[in-house]
């Protein structure tokens, strides 16, 4: 008999997203609507300084 499959970490979407955002603050990116921006930064996209900062902090606290 196998186990129900259970997400390892309740939540994991939402933490994921609050990374995410706290990843883009940092390096200067708004990825939310903001009504005085004439043109609000797209949410789907992830990469270029984005990822190598979020590979830099996954690193680091896996350590």
């Amino acid at each position: 008999m196998s186990k129900p499959k259970i997400p390892f970490v309740r939540g994991a979407q939402a933490a994921r997203e609050v990374f995410r955002t706290e990843v883009a603050r940092e390096i200067g990116l708004d990825l939310g609507p903001d009504r005085a921006r004439a043109k609000p930064l797209p949410i789907h996209p992830v990469d270029g300084a984005m990822v190598k900062r979020m590979i830099e902090l996954a690193d680091r606290h896996s350590k």
